[in-house]
């Protein structure tokens, strides 16, 4: 156990429960194991147990706030997802020339994406989700993880966490952010699944055990009763009597990943949320458009017009942005081009990729413009992530479907030293044709 301690900040009770199913094991085995015999049995069922279960969290509040600064120190990390963004949406799970890889890691109460910022040997598209990885010095930027190196432990050979749930679709889960303290519990129990064959589930019962020669980090557990209790985790017991088959726990599911998506220089959409904007199921409903009312003429032509109404792009106001001293608003004809980062610890916060045409832009979102879209307020969303987790995910994905199709005249406020904020959206309407035509006349008209 104290190998574990050196690399994780171990939670006392899951101490306690490994070092009894280890007691029980050596009971049924009839011998003490060696001491290296011992750190192997405690070391794979620190490998396979749930992050979420096994340590403490290591990661600094709101991490997903952080830009600009380094992670001093060591972290224990299990991996969520792994996908290779520098190739095409057919090629993302598998290790091409040009790979880049992008990942999900989580302590078990936040999660953080991770850049290959320097070629990771130890990774690939092929890690499964569970695998357990230590991260040091990393940088930290726009909340994601600049990785030049990591140390991968091991795998987890947990089939709850590197396999979906039965009967899950992947192409319609919503996908719940992790990023706020109200996320910290754990979520609802799915249906009952059996440990993986290979390994030793720390939270149940003592299984029974293979042949006494065989490695103790090998035991094979039975087969579980016809009926399944409720869904909780019930702790290390004695050994039970011969032949008695012990029902395995049911585990939580690992939680889904936070929309976030890559650097300015990326360019793409984040793979944990592509199902959100190609999937079948999440197709863009049509648009229903206004009834066509009576012919409104255009305005007079103006004298000499605003260049930057009714929209302008970013390509053609860097140097205004760069030079400004106080707060400017500009207004841009764009679209949400994928999700960023989604909190709701002290209120909406939600940032955002937006694309003109001509630029990406990183930009926050008006917590009231988030409310809009979300379509509760941000108390009634919080509450319902803590006791109704369902009806709070479902929220979230009527959010993202809504954040797929919008596109128009954004308002964008820009303040010095301070990140974008999108404050409106405004359809593309006559009125808008009618200004930027008068715009075009005027500087013809020079």
């Amino acid at each position: 156990m104290e190998a574990c301690r050196q690399i994780a900040r171990v939670r006392p009770e899951w101490a306690a429960e490994c070092e009894g199913l280890l007691s029980a094991y050596m009971a049924q085995c009839g011998r003490r194991l060696s001491a290296a015999e011992q750190d192997e049995f405690v070391v794979d069922q620190f490998l396979y147990a749930d992050v979420r279960l096994s340590c403490e969290p290591c990661l600094p509040p709101n991490v997903c706030a952080l830009n600009g600064v380094s992670l001093a120190g060591r972290f224990f990390l299990q991996v969520v997802d792994v996908a290779n963004v520098g190739a095409g949406q057919e090629q993302r799970l598998e290790d091409t020339p040009n790979r880049l890889l992008k990942m999900c890691l989580t302590d078990g109460a936040q999660m953080i994406y991770g850049i290959e910022h320097a070629p990771l040997r130890s990774l690939s598209t092929k890690t499964p989700s569970g695998t357990k990885v230590i991260v040091q010095n990393a940088d930290v930027r726009h909340g994601l993880l600049m990785l030049r190196s990591i140390d991968v432990l091991g795998q987890s050979f947990n089939p709850t966490l590197e396999q979906p749930l039965e009967g899950a679709d992947p192409t319609s889960a919503a996908i719940v952010p992790a990023v706020s303290p109200s996320n910290h519990s754990r979520p609802p129990a799915a249906a009952p699944r059996a440990p993986a064959p290979t390994r030793a589930n720390f939270s149940s019962a003592p299984m029974q055990p293979p042949a006494p020669m065989q490695p103790p980090a090998r035991m094979q557990p039975p087969a579980p009763a016809l009926h399944a209790p409720p869904p909780t985790r019930a702790p290390a017991t004695s050994i039970p009597a011969p032949g008695t088959h012990v029902v395995p726990p049911v585990r939580a599911p690992s939680p889904e990943p936070i929309d976030v998506d890559l650097s300015d220089e990326e360019r793409t959409t984040d793979p944990a949320i592509r199902h959100l904007f190609y999937g079948p199921s999440t197709s863009m409903p049509p648009r229903q458009r206004p009834p066509v009312g009576p012919h409104v003429l255009a305005p007079p032509v103006p004298a000499r017009s605003d260049p930057y109404l009714p929209f302008t792009y970013l390509s053609s106001i860097e140097a205004q942005i760069a030079a400004a001293t106080s707060p400017v608003t500009f207004y841009l004809r764009a679209f949400v081009k994928s999700v960023a980062a989604f909190a709701y610890a002290s209120g909406y916060d939600l940032k955002v990729y937006v694309e003109d045409g001509t630029r990406t832009l990183l930009v926050a979102v008006a917590p009231a413009f988030v409310e809009q879209l979300m379509g509760v307020s941000c108390a009634e969303f919080k509450h319902a992530m803590t006791v109704d987790l369902p009806k709070g995910a479902a929220w979230v994905q009527n959010m993202q479907l809504r954040l797929q199709s919008l596109e128009g005249i954004m308002s964008v406020r820009f303040r010095p030293g301070s990140m974008p904020q999108v404050e409106t959206c405004q359809d593309y309407s006559a009125v808008a044709a009618h200004a930027l035509r008068a715009r075009v006349a005027s500087l013809q008209a020079r």
